[in-house]
């Protein structure tokens, strides 16, 4: 699995106000899958720049 498979968890827990570091556990105990904390930003970073570009 990518993390792109867990794009919709990521967003939704951050905007719940969680840490990278508590998301990756979150993955880790959820879906049974290590995504790193960096790509976890990446991800995050992503969406801000596309939906910066939408507006």
């Amino acid at each position: 699995m990518r993390v792109v498979d867990f794009e919709v968890d990521i967003l939704r827990l951050r905007h719940e106000g969680l840490s990278y570091d508590a998301i990756a556990l979150w993955i880790a105990t959820h879906k049974k899958t290590v995504v790193s904390v960096g790509a976890i930003r990446g991800v995050i970073k992503k969406a801000e720049l596309k939906n910066a570009a939408e507006k």
